[in-house]
């Protein structure tokens, strides 16, 4: 093969997974350079043990890539930092996905507190573990219930002897954070001056698994909740605005997991890097300010959105950092609680933010009043496409007919998946399961919206299917594809378009 300008063989290598691109990088110096540019575009620091993934290659072959070759603590951070900019990758990193293992404050009081509250919490039937726990008994109900109630209270004395030692490594690292607290952020400063190209910045959760301190049933979701991982969100975010700003680096696009709003501060730093994004993903689990009926108020993360709103064009609001947010289950949610022009002097007469350049909108797993959704959808000049996910219409008497109807002539998309609208009675509950499904393709848009449903759902839907049976053959008995083999594509969307499907892809008439 001749030889090719270097831009062409970037552009090929660009579709290559990384273990494909770590060969290529062998074969000679030209291609080592090229490859380095795309296999360090992400540079992952995260508190986790090594990791990594399978894909499905040749077939059935499982391959097994993997992650970071290191634990990064933020006790030595800057350790691991040296070695990366001694390494001479930072260079071609776009997005940094930062998530070093961090040990916060008062974590093992709290761990303490949680052990003993246990003793006095209901016990549920689906953590028995076998028939014998059903049996019955005279004093608990069941033996399951006896058992259990002596395990919880039998836990603190059991592990008394590991959460001492364990407590006494945690006091070590507080203490190694706190000093090294400085140099972390000089080595920050020192790492984005050498990331020319950094782009993307994305915090990543880590959670405390008990098992590195010696205990038995190692991570535990509720123990999890006791880290606080919320409040390390904004720590973290902290440091890295800090140490932008010293480097005089700049930032696009910021993905945030879970955040506590009502505690957090702002700073200079926070503000200039919120001033120049333009995509914002972030999670809020905790959403009850949002709510009429609350006297909180998000003031530092409303006042942060507002320093971003001139230049953001992309907004995703309760992120896919958690697998599916618990929903409320009372009261409606107002987005002008937190998307709030700067002028509004109280939570009553609260105004929607205007974002002049938002193009993209998604939410996900929230409780709106409609009113509130349908005044700050209309007041987006610019908004071309939105995107709701678990989405429920509280206010009776609306439909998402409505929300289609109050859409910008800007926008030439929105799409639904698992949403819902109206109650099923007056005097229901306001929670996901006393509202109606709304069902896009059996509830057609009334023609007055200048809305209807395309198919691009469904054919990817037939492409992925696919494309996914296409590596095995031949076709296993009972495969989509076997069944389905006598169906023309056009055929099997029609066939789908009379099911109950609760996602949709809707498109201007």
């Amino acid at each position: 093969m001749a030889d090719l300008p270097k831009e062409i063989y970037l552009e090929i290598f660009s579709h290559l997974p990384q273990r494909p691109l770590r060969v290529v990088s062998q074969t000679c110096r030209t291609f080592a350079n090229l490859a380095k540019s795309l296999m360090f575009e992400t540079l992952v620091f995260h508190g986790d043990a090594q990791k990594g993934s399978y894909h499905v290659e040749d077939g059935a072959l499982n391959v097994w890539y993997p992650g970071r070759s290191k634990t990064v603590e933020l006790a030595s951070l800057s350790t691991s930092i040296d070695e990366v900019i001694a390494l001479d990758i930072a260079r071609y990193t776009r997005c940094l996905k930062f998530g070093p293992r961090i040990y916060v404050e008062g974590f093992w009081h709290r761990y303490r507190q949680w052990v003993e509250n246990q003793i006095h919490q209901e016990i549920d039937i689906h953590n028995f573990d076998d028939e014998e726990d059903f049996e019955d008994d005279e004093e608990f109900g069941y033996a399951g219930d006896r058992r259990i109630d002596a395990e919880r209270r039998a836990r603190a004395g059991q592990e008394r002897t590991v959460v001492e030692a364990a407590e006494r490594i945690w006091a070590d690292k507080l203490a190694a954070q706190c000093s090294n607290a400085d140099a972390n952020l000089a080595a920050l400063t020192r790492l984005f001056r050498h990331m020319p190209r950094l782009e993307r910045i994305e915090i990543t959760k880590w959670s405390c698994d008990l098992a590195d301190f010696g205990f038995e049933n190692g991570y535990d979701s509720e123990v999890g909740e006791q880290f606080a991982s919320c409040k390390t969100t904004w720590t973290h975010l902290e440091l890295l605005s800090g140490s932008l700003d010293a480097s005089h680096a700049h930032i696009k696009h910021l993905t945030l997991p879970a955040i506590d709003p009502l505690s957090l501060t702002t700073n200079s730093s926070l503000e200039a890097l919120f001033a120049r994004l333009i995509t914002l993903s972030f999670n809020i689990e905790d959403i009850l300010f949002l709510t009429r009926t609350s006297s909180t108020r998000a003031t530092a993360l409303i006042k942060l959105i507002q320093r971003a709103s001139h230049t953001l064009q992309t907004i995703d609001f309760r992120n896919n950092t958690t697998s599916h947010p618990q929903l409320p289950e009372t009261d409606e949610h107002f987005l002008e609680q937190l998307f709030q022009a700067a002028d509004a002097d109280a939570q009553e007469q609260a105004t929607p933010l205007v974002f002049p350049q938002l193009k993209r909108l998604r939410l996900r797993s929230i409780i709106l009043n409609t009113p509130s959704l349908i005044d700050f959808l209309s007041e987006q000049p610019v908004l071309e496409s939105v995107k709701f996910e678990y989405v429920y219409l509280a206010t009776t008497g609306y439909k998402w007919g409505d929300v289609a109807k109050a859409l910008p002539p800007t926008c030439r998309k929105f799409y639904v998946n698992y949403c819902g609208h109206e109650l099923y009675r007056p005097d229901s509950p306001i929670a996901y399961n006393h509202i109606i499904e709304f069902k896009p393709y059996q509830e057609p848009l009334p023609i007055s919206t200048s809305w209807q449903t395309n198919d691009a759902i469904l054919e990817e839907r037939w492409n992925d299917i696919s494309r996914q049976e296409a590596l095995v053959w031949p076709l296993p008995p009972g495969s989509f594809r076997q069944n389905e083999q006598s169906k023309s594509k056009e055929e099997w969307i029609k066939e789908q378009r009379n099911l109950t499907w609760r996602e949709a892809e809707f498109e201007r008439i």
